[in-house]
């Protein structure tokens, strides 16, 4: 009798583990819950269409981590309203995946993915994402990533963000591994008057402030009276804040 109750947890734990093993997501290396789909059209109605469904949301990771750091700005879900090309506003729980480019949506238990062909623009906490074309210098190839919605107005200014792996050193004996690590390269671009395609903003003092033509001075001035830097991002979007909102006035 204890032998057969001993083969018996054998089998119980084996079928476990094996179970546990298939959960496993083949692309992020972690352990998933694997939900029932809810009735999206309860949740989104007519909106459905803005999913592309992933079916799981990360838990933990039974692999040991290679590569240290996050693939999201904030792996947070946060409050989001997502903004449709037909202008309706859609609440949601959201996070932005920068190694994808994509913007994952909470619904219950599930994971999806925006479609951004559906997206006017999306926020997500304090930020505010974007999907605009991108013109591969070397290729020529055109996609359309998301981009962050620093200032808008005459002179609209967006934030690029590119995940890559710097990568580690193994052990020699000597000396410890050193891991690789996920690093984000971020790019400012600016979308000029008339414009549909970002173009890159030159990081110097004199070249942003060109962009500004008559309004240089002004917008000078003003950086000067506050303390404000060209280089550093909040910074930066104040100084494009204020030149846009020059242009409010007049339209008032």
């Amino acid at each position: 009798m204890k032998n057969s109750i001993q083969v018996l947890l054998m089998v119980l734990f084996f079928v476990m583990t094996n179970e546990m093993v298939k959960a496993q997501c083949t692309n992020c290396g972690a352990t998933t819950i694997l939900a029932t789909n809810p009735d999206i059209s309860t949740a989104y109605g007519n909106n459905s269409a803005l999913l592309n469904p992933r079916g799981v949301i990360t838990t933990f990771s039974l692999k040991k981590k290679t590569i240290e750091g996050s693939s999201y700005i904030d792996e947070e879900w946060k409050e989001a309203k997502i903004v449709t090309v037909d202008n309706e506003v859609v609440p949601a729980n959201a996070r932005y995946n920068i190694e994808k480019d994509e913007i994952e949506v909470q619904i219950g238990l599930e994971m999806f993915v925006l479609e951004k062909k559906a997206i006017h623009r999306v926020y997500i906490g304090k930020m505010a994402f974007i999907p605009l074309p991108m013109v591969d210098e070397k290729t020529d190839e055109i996609t359309k990533p998301y981009y962050e919605l620093l200032s808008e107005g005459q002179i609209p200014l967006l934030l690029h963000h590119k995940s890559y792996i710097q990568e580690g050193k193994a052990s020699t004996g000597m000396t410890e591994e050193i891991p690789s690590k996920r690093r984000v390269r971020t790019i400012y671009y600016v979308l000029e008057e008339d414009g549909n395609i970002p173009v890159k903003l030159g990081r110097n003092k004199k070249s942003i402030l060109n962009l500004f033509g008559s309004k240089a001075s002004e917008v000078e001035k003003y950086a000067k009276k506050n303390k404000l830097k060209f280089k550093k991002k909040e910074e930066l979007s104040k100084i494009f804040s204020y030149y846009n909102s020059l242009f409010e006035e007049v339209d008032k």
